[in-house]
């Protein structure tokens, strides 16, 4: 399990750089929830109007990680795809498949930092091009909004709940609980003006909570994680989580 940033991302042969402050909740069984939101729209809370997702969001994604057996390779399938979704309103067409996304990861000399390559569409260009982006894993329980702790090596095992949004025609969404962070995305399928609601909050144990993003309606999300694996939580009528791990 890991709580990611990405310390940059280049697109060669330009300079390295970062527009975005990204967090990546992956849980001990791939499920992640990844959340890329530019820089100038933190923090984010809610104001008389929604502004479109794709304005305020690189890219938010959800899915099951893969490694690639005997690779140094990661296959990153998406069932919430914040590209794809924007693609689907502004051509008016079907919800297509996101892009592949595979990763080959290396670790760097002299740092605990990793770095990624592959290819990806650049959105400045609309073009599949190579890039080089560099990682870096957080401490859970030490890490802050305000104050960057590196994950420590050799801890004791941090707790986890993961929830999934169950048997739903409308709704698709996962939430995470990573020691003192939570992070989720729900897609609603029926709304074109808002059909992602992000949540991403610091609830330290003993400490005062912090919202570092609410975009879209956050009473979709359950917020108590005080449930048992398969155990399901009803935040209305038609919208159901499931604990899966």
């Amino acid at each position: 399990m890991t709580l990611s940033t990405r310390v940059s991302i280049q697109w060669p042969p330009e300079l390295a750089g970062e527009d975005t402050k990204t967090l990546i909740l992956t849980s001990p069984n791939g499920h992640f929830v990844d959340i890329r939101i530019f820089k100038d729209k933190l923090p984010f809370v809610p104001g008389p109007e929604v502004p479109f997702f794709a304005d305020v969001f690189e890219w938010c994604m959800t899915g099951k990680e893969v490694e690639i057996p005997n690779t140094n390779s990661i296959s990153f399938p998406h069932v919430i795809d914040s590209h794809a979704i924007a693609k689907s309103i502004s051509q008016g067409q079907p919800l297509e498949d996101g892009e592949a996304d595979v990763g080959h990861f290396f670790s760097i000399p002299g740092s605990d930092d990793r770095k990624e390559t592959g290819s990806m569409t650049n959105l400045a260009t609309g073009k599949v091009q190579d890039y080089v982006e560099i990682w870096r894993s957080l401490d859970p329980l030490t890490h802050s909004p305000d104050h960057e702790v590196r994950q420590v090596k050799g801890g004791a095992p941090v707790p986890v709940c993961v929830l999934e949004v169950v048997e739903n025609v409308q709704y698709q969404g996962t939430l995470i609980k990573y020691g003192n962070w939570i992070q989720g995305l729900i897609y609603d399928k029926s709304d074109d003006k808002v059909p992602l609601h992000v949540i991403q909050r610091y609830c330290p144990e003993n400490g005062t909570e912090q919202t570092v993003i609410e975009f879209g309606d956050i009473k979709l999300f359950p917020l108590d994680f005080k449930t048992e694996l398969d155990e399901v939580l009803v935040v209305k009528e038609n919208l159901c989580w499931k604990r899966i791990e």
